[in-house]
């Protein structure tokens, strides 16, 4: 489903905005570190209002900064699920090594963010959008 310009644009991303929905219907907006794997995205979350939205509905959107003219917009809607069996962000090779240099510009570790960012979750994008 992910062709090969939004392959590009995630893959050279570095903070995707996911949006959750409370159960009174209010949108939760917040950008996040991701990986893409395959064709499904893959976010580490705090244990919080996130997971809570997700556990109530399913349905999430994520999008990408343009390009900061208005052009080359990523918008996806898909549904995340929890995958508390998965390994931490720092075992994830890819994801490792993406973020390494802003855990050092923070002076954090992977065993701060494996703590603070426990949660794994999976989305798979159904409908994708660009322009």
């Amino acid at each position: 489903m992910i062709d090969e310009q939004v392959a590009r644009r995630l893959d050279k991303a570095l903070i995707i905005w996911i949006t959750t929905v409370r159960a009174d219907g209010q949108p939760q907006s917040a950008p996040v570190w991701y990986v893409r794997e395959g064709d499904e995205i893959r976010i580490w979350s705090l244990d919080g209002a996130r997971v809570k939205n997700i556990q109530q509905n399913p349905k999430v959107s994520l999008h990408l900064n343009d390009n900061g003219r208005g052009d080359d917009v990523v918008t996806m809607e898909g549904e995340a699920t929890i995958d508390r069996s998965a390994a931490p962000g720092s075992a994830n090779r890819e994801f490792a090594k993406r973020y390494q240099p802003l855990l050092d510009s923070y002076k954090q570790t992977w065993d701060w963010f494996d703590r603070d960012y426990p949660v794994p979750l999976r989305i798979k994008p159904t409908r994708i959008r660009t322009m």
